[in-house]
């Protein structure tokens, strides 16, 4: 059964989730958060830990406590990343007050909060050689394309053995990435995280493309991300560029290297 929340205008007080710590128990503010803020909060101070650079050099020649670089990366947080987190996971944090002695719900966040998380995660006196954002990317692993089988909707099962790595190739990046096959316990159909096996009765199984599955085999340990099959696709139909030469643009701007150490590039046979 799929999940479709109620819209706030219906009934926002669905969407009122309980914070990390009731204020009674809340010993810092960030953990007046709901859960799902608290933890996007928490990559996007690690990701902005050279703003905290420009404060502290910033406050050194003054008397203040705080600048316009931490309130603005709070206003930011506030009003443009946290309400557009997925699903009612944004919603909930809209559901928070401004107000601090109001304890029947959570907390936005404000510059206070960041500089409290800043300390506890121990950045609030590092200083990155350059002002460069610490990207946070946390590969997940390649999912069945479907949640059932399609032949016989019967509930997959992982099969036995070892999980094996795949390298997943996006527009400007490479990662590594477990490939969670998944088996139907009925018909032993396999499904891959971009297709499934359909069964021709004494003639043995086609393999079925999913349309929208995020990723797309691109051969043997490697899958293309969907957003790359597009940028081939716009730059092949559009702009006439051969295979060959989208294969050296990409060789060429990031100089991956696979699990061996060898460098990873990308052939005419993996696009075609």
């Amino acid at each position: 059964m799929t999940y479709q929340p109620v819209k706030p205008s219906h009934n926002p007080k669905l969407y009122c989730r309980a914070p990390f710590r009731k204020q009674s128990e809340a010993k810092q503010s960030w953990e007046r958060l709901p859960l799902a803020s608290l933890a996007a909060v928490v990559i996007m101070v690690i990701q902005g830990s050279s703003v905290f650079v420009f404060d502290r050099k910033q406050r050194a020649t003054s008397n203040r406590n705080t600048s316009a670089w931490i309130r603005n990366l709070a206003k930011h947080i506030d009003k443009d990343v946290l309400p557009n987190l997925p699903g009612h996971f944004g919603t909930e944090y809209i559901q928070g007050t401004v107000h601090e002695n109001e304890d029947g719900g959570s907390r936005r966040v404000d510059h206070q909060m960041l500089y409290e998380i800043a300390k506890v995660l121990g950045i609030s006196e590092d200083e990155p050689p350059q002002p460069t954002h610490q990207n946070i990317k946390l590969p997940m692993p390649l999912m069945p394309v479907v949640y059932e089988c399609p032949q016989c909707h019967e509930a997959l099962r992982r099969p036995r053995g070892n999980t094996y790595h795949a390298w997943v190739i996006e527009p400007s990046s490479a990662y590594r990435a477990p490939v969670f096959l998944g088996e139907c316990p009925h018909c032993r159909g396999v499904i891959f995280p971009d297709r499934f096996g359909q069964d021709l009765g004494g003639d043995g199984q086609e393999d079925v493309y999913d349309r929208d599955a995020p990723v797309i085999s691109i051969g043997r340990g490697r899958y293309a991300s969907r957003k790359l099959a597009q940028m081939l696709s716009a730059c092949v139909a559009t702009a006439h560029l051969p295979l060959s030469t989208f294969a050296t643009c990409w060789n060429l701007s990031g100089q991956f290297s696979d699990e061996n150490g060898d460098p990873l590039k990308l052939t005419h046979k993996h696009m075609w």
